[in-house]
Parts: structure tokens; C-alpha cells; sequence
């Protein structure tokens, strides 16, 4: 099946969380081949756990299981559009395998874009797609093994952070910051306190923690003189 491609449906294990959707019924449809079907990494929600309950059906070639994934979700229809059960958050067809575009293709599309923001989702999109992945237990409890922590850990040596040297402007860290404030309610500080009771800072934690705040004084401190200057 490596280079077969095919759809696969993913049923549900059990009824869904709003009582809306019963056992047996899709919640996502893909397009893929190989082991795409049955892969946790490569996609926003968990597959079933038992695989009697995802249905492949094979075709001969990637342009006609792009329509089969369009056909299917048409039929079934999606959640945060009140047309039916699917959590997918697209019609399907998108996706070729090893599709590269070319250096003035891909200028083209980023100029059309360019200044352009992204229509607000609605709050009805919003509860659609909350309702949708409430009950969504992937990853729910998981704890990397201490090879994939070294496999990871080695695959991040060298590599460069893309923020590294760039101090956030003084204006967005306080918007940020009332923000974070707006969203910390008594009930959920409650909770935090409760978190970190108990718990206490090695050495080597205080000293890192008392170097970045020096750090982070200091810049505070130079983008203050900015303004001032300004």
C-alpha cells in the first residue's frame, strides 16, 4: 500500500461528547498513503485506537483520491459549518504529495497576500470548533521515553532559534501582559497556586532564572530610555 493512495474514514469509537454523533459515524476523512491513515504525529486530532474502526478505500491514482476525500466530505458534511459530523476544516482536496512551487510562483502568491488580514472567525465558528474537539484525548497523559528525548534533543543541537537576538517591542509586552492578566481569574490563579505548592527550584534553576531577569531588566530598561528619547 506504500504507493497506493487511497481515503480513509475515521469512525467513532464511541458516542460524541454532545450526544449528537453515535458510534460507527466518521468524524474525519483524509487522503494519504502508506501508513498516513494510521499516523498520530501528522495530524491535529488522534485516530481510533482500534483500527477496525477506520475504513480505507484505495484508488488508482493521487488526483482521484483528492476527489474521493472532496466527495466524502461533501456527503457527510462538517461541524463548524453545521452541514455535519466531521471536525475536518476544509472541503478536502488540497495536498499534493511532493508538489514544489517555483521561486516566482511562490512570489506571486506572497504579493497577493502581502497586507492582507485574515477575516476574523466568527464566534458561531468558534463554538463549532470547540464543541468539535472537546473529548479529543490525543497526546492526553503521553511522556516521551528518554531515547525520543535524546532522538530530540539531538536533532535540535546547532540549530539556531529564529528569535534569537530579537527583543520584543516594549508596547506589545505590556499589551501582552494585560492580556494575560484579563485572562487569569481568581478561579484560575486558584488553580496555578495549587500547581506550584509544593514544588521547589533547584540551584542550578534559581541561577538561570536570576540571568534572564538581569537580561530582561536591561532591555526593559534601554527600550524605556528609547522612548524617552523619542
Amino acid at each position: 500500500m506504500s504507493e497506493t493512495f487511497y481515503t480513509y474514514l475515521w469512525l467513532r469509537e464511541r458516542w460524541s461528547h454532545d450526544g449528537r454523533f453515535p458510534p460507527g459515524s466518521p468524524y474525519y476523512i483524509g487522503k494519504g498513503k502508506g501508513d498516513r491513515a494510521y499516523d498520530t504525529s501528522q495530524h491535529r486530532v488522534a485516530p481510533p485506537n482500534n483500527h477496525q474502526y477506520i475504513l480505507i478505500q484505495e484508488f488508482p491514482d493521487e488526483i482521484s483520491a483528492l476527489e474521493g476525500e472532496k466527495w466524502l466530505i461533501a456527503i457527510y458534511g462538517r461541524v463548524d459549518n453545521g452541514t455535519g459530523c466531521l471536525i475536518n476544516l476544509t472541503d478536502g482536496g488540497e495536498g499534493l504529495s511532493g508538489h514544489t512551487f517555483s521561486t516566482d510562483h511562490r512570489s506571486k502568491i506572497a504579493a497577493t497576500k502581502k497586507d492582507k488580514k485574515r477575516t476574523p472567525f466568527s464566534q458561531e465558528w468558534r463554538a463549532n470548533i470547540s464543541k468539535a474537539l472537546i473529548g479529543n484525548m490525543h497526546l492526553l497523559g503521553h511522556k516521551h521515553s528518554d531515547e525520543s528525548k535524546r532522538m530530540m534533543s539531538a536533532s535540535n543541537k546547532g540549530r539556531i532559534p529564529w528569535n534569537k537576538g530579537i527583543s520584543m517591542p516594549l508596547e506589545i509586552r505590556r499589551k501582552l501582559g494585560t492580556a494575560v492578566r484579563a485572562g487569569q481569574t481568581e478561579d484560575v490563579r486558584k488553580r496555578m497556586s495549587i500547581s506550584h505548592t509544593g514544588k521547589k527550584h533547584t540551584p542550578e534553576d534559581i541561577i538561570k532564572m536570576k540571568a534572564a531577569q538581569s537580561i530582561r531588566r536591561s532591555l526593559e530598561r534601554e527600550q524605556n530610555n528609547e522612548l524617552m528619547v523619542a
